[in-house]
């Protein structure tokens, strides 16, 4: 969860308005460029929204076993999907 720092004030008088959620503009991520299109996640990746955390998510296997891999947007996702997947084949190391 990410917490709006406000200055001059202290957590107790901030209150439950101080909690939001988190953005795609809020956080780096470090990734390739998104391809126009980007790829499609494959068939039998299983993949989603969270609607508590906001970022698309999916499980992706692995050289080393399955990983749970995080994305701003569903594109990027996909990127990021593609890129593990890539990794995987090559026994590389994301």
């Amino acid at each position: 969860m990410h917490t709006v720092a406000t200055p001059g004030l202290s957590p107790a008088q901030i209150g439950d308005d101080s909690r939001r959620r988190p953005r795609a503009d809020d956080t780096a991520v470090d990734m390739p460029p998104i391809a126009d299109p980007p790829p499609p996640i494959p068939d039998g990746i299983t993949h989603w929204h969270g609607n508590a955390t906001g970022s698309w998510w999916a499980v992706v296997p692995g050289y080393h076993g399955a990983r749970l891999v995080e994305a701003p947007s569903e594109d990027a996702l996909a990127v990021m999907v593609d890129v593990n997947l890539q990794n995987a084949r090559r026994g590389a190391r994301p």
